[in-house]
């Protein structure tokens, strides 16, 4: 049950995996659990589990301060501060509830584009286009274009 050793900052510390670890394990702490019902992942990687796994790998002790994340990039409060922003959410994203919610765009500066199909997970609108992509996709696709032509005009 022990996370895997070959995650010790000492391995890693220069490398992108170390940074994401360290973002993942002090800031956001969307530890993917099990579902309690048909989970896609081993009933062993409780949030336990990844306090430990951050433990091992950056030296943290217990689950970030999430709150305090939330405070500090609060989604409410994005279209004070930013623009031209486009977000996307796929319905098989595992990082879709961790990412920008459409309840919260309440201004024309910022735009998204929900894909709601099978087999559209992360970033699926942004590979190389083919005719068998989902009409979804090919939707959200549209609209990027047509936000991103109208902030350059």
């Amino acid at each position: 049950r022990r996370p895997p050793r070959s995650t010790r900052k000492e391995s890693s510390a220069a490398s992108d995996v170390y940074k994401r670890q360290y973002q993942y394990c002090t800031t956001y702490a969307w530890f993917q659990t099990p579902a309690n019902s048909t989970p896609l992942r081993s009933v062993e990687m409780d949030v336990k589990y990844w306090e430990e796994y951050c433990a091992n790998a950056i030296g943290t002790k217990g689950s970030p301060n999430v709150e305090h994340t939330n405070t500090l990039y609060a989604k409410e409060d994005i279209g004070k501060h930013a623009t031209n922003i486009f977000f996307t959410q796929a319905r098989n994203d595992p990082w879709r509830w961790a990412g920008m919610q459409e309840k919260y765009i309440k201004n024309d500066k910022l735009k998204y584009g929900f894909m709601n199909c099978l087999d559209c997970g992360h970033c699926k609108e942004l590979y190389t286009e083919k005719d068998s992509d989902p009409a979804e996709v090919k939707e959200v696709r549209q609209k990027i274009i047509d936000a991103i032509t109208q902030w350059i005009k």
